[in-house]
């Protein structure tokens, strides 16, 4: 019988804020965003895969599923609104 082999695992420090930052370049310049989110008449470019991981309100909500459906408009609660969350 063969033995079980036992996983590797190699630590890159710098990838986590590397990849941060890649995709924040990304979203800046417009690059595979695949949706932009409107909010009284300002218009934010996302990935819908960061959106999905970071907050739970996205993950939550039923974002479009192909790059065409890409406007997403929310009801949400103002994100300008003096005091921050309500």
């Amino acid at each position: 019988m063969a033995e079980a082999s036992a996983a590797v695992q190699v630590a890159f420090p710098e990838a986590t804020s590397a990849l941060l930052e890649a995709l924040n370049q990304q979203r800046v310049e417009g690059q595979l965003c695949d949706l932009a989110i409107h909010v009284q008449g300002r218009v934010f470019r996302a990935h819908r895969a960061v959106l999905a991981a970071c907050s739970p309100y996205f993950h939550d909500q039923p974002l479009p599923k192909t790059f065409w459906e890409k406007r997403v408009m929310l009801n949400a609660p103002d994100p300008f609104a003096e005091g921050g969350r309500s």
